[in-house]
């Protein structure tokens, strides 16, 4: 049966202080008092159903462990990268409504060679430590199933392409029929030559793109995209969206699937004031947050737009599925 999905995938870090909730209220600007309040704000504006969050330091998990409206309305699954180690304690959050799924399995991976284990990602010497948190749902009204994996990538050598492969791995385990999305800070340009390496649409499509093709025929409601990095912190106003998407790091990718469409798609550029709450405006991350509004499940095969956008108009080339 057909179920509509919001997701939102956010990078929550940014090169300012990494201070916890305990901060001063109104502190710094890009303290995490006041940028996860932005991020609630976001979050009440777009009521996502599966939220991708990326670096979640102690601070983050704390405001998800304890806010309010966090504890009401989602279950937060994440796993410490590489906790007692001499490295900064995150994780890759992944938030989901309780109201709407039922959790059927999840848990946590590296991006390495030794994914089951604390490790660093496959370039010997050079890589982090990655990691990638998941859960297998089920949506309560119509028993619709779907994987959802949230992901920070590395960014040298042959890391970006073995990383999307351990996740193309898992999509084939699946079988052909189910419903998979991987949310995240990928590390690579838009249609760069990293992208152009690992995004083999046969396996691994990038919903940026069937937006555009969808949007192009009338039958998805396309955003501003400028790309998704704010271009610095050194003032309280962060720049204009740069322009142009190679300025694009954050992605929601998709296991290939003819059932599934796009509705919407665009990137939340707002910069959020909340005098109610002491907290300076500014912006959430040093990354824009991606919303798009997606359906799974669906009567009609959607595989004639589940290619690579050509800006030139001509003919659309489906992928093989």
């Amino acid at each position: 049966m057909e179920t509509k999905l919001t997701l939102i995938t956010q990078n929550l870090r940014t090169s300012g202080s990494q201070k916890g909730i305990q901060g001063e209220r109104g502190g710094g600007i890009n303290e995490v008092y006041s940028r996860s309040r932005r991020f609630r704000k976001m979050v009440q504006k777009h009521r996502p159903d599966v939220i991708f969050a990326q670096e979640g330091t102690p601070g983050w998990i704390a405001f998800f462990e304890n806010d309010p409206y966090f504890l009401e309305n989602y279950t937060v699954l994440y796993h410490w990268r590489a906790e007692g180690l001499q490295v900064i304690n995150e994780g890759t959050p992944l938030l989901f409504k309780k109201d709407r799924f039922e959790f059927l399995d999840g848990g946590h991976f590296w991006l390495s060679a030794t994914p089951d284990r604390v490790s660093e990602s496959y370039e010997a010497g050079e890589g982090h430590i990655r990691i990638s948190s998941w859960a297998k749902l089920k949506e309560k009204t119509t028993g619709q199933v779907c994987t959802f994996f949230t992901t920070h990538v590395d960014t040298n050598g042959i890391t970006p392409m073995a990383s999307i492969k351990q996740y193309t791995d898992q999509f084939e385990k699946m079988g052909k029929d189910a419903f998979a999305f991987v949310g995240g800070d990928y590390n690579f340009t838009y249609r760069g030559p990293v992208y152009e390496q690992v995004v083999d649409w046969n396996k691994f499509q990038d919903m940026q793109d069937i937006a555009l093709n969808m949007s192009r025929a009338g039958l998805c409601k396309l955003g501003t995209l400028k790309g998704t990095l704010t271009g610095g912190w050194k003032d309280e106003i962060s720049p204009d969206p740069n322009p142009g998407r190679m300025r694009q790091l954050d992605y929601i990718m998709a296991k290939p699937n003819p059932r599934f469409a796009v509705d919407s798609y665009e990137v939340e550029y707002t910069h959020f004031d909340l005098p109610e709450e002491n907290v300076k405006p500014g912006y959430i991350s040093d990354h824009y947050g991606i919303v798009a509004k997606v359906r799974i499940g669906t009567d009609a095969d959607y595989s004639a737009y589940q290619c690579r956008y050509k800006e030139e108009e001509g003919e659309l080339l489906p992928t093989v599925l």
